[in-house]
């Protein structure tokens, strides 16, 4: 078995624990009721599907999305496919207010 040459020995982690880089913080440009476009350095392929959290002081919106434009080292067009009735509800005013201040 080789020298063990780290300084403090490693664990296997059982669930994975995410991490945020504060560099590659992915940021919505724009949005509507329906979508959005995300920037992002490292976007994900056009028909890929995830979920996405955009965190609100009143509670987040959890959506699931599709991407439906890929712009490698900008960002993404993403669809809002599916999302629980209060997640909808904070979306709107959030679009809402958008609409408001612009």
């Amino acid at each position: 078995m080789p020298e063990e040459k780290r300084g403090a020995p490693r664990f296997v982690a059982r669930d994975r624990i995410p991490v945020h880089y504060p560099e590659f913080e992915p940021l919505i440009c724009d949005l509507s009721e329906a979508g959005a476009f995300i920037e992002d350095r490292r976007p994900f392929r056009a028909g890929q599907t995830f979920r996405l959290r955009i965190p609100r002081e009143e509670g987040a919106i959890d959506i699931l999305a599709m991407v439906r434009r890929a712009d490698p080292g900008h960002g993404m067009g993403v669809e809002f496919l599916e999302m629980s009735y209060s997640s909808r509800e904070h979306l709107r005013k959030l679009v809402n207010h958008l609409s408001r201040s612009a």
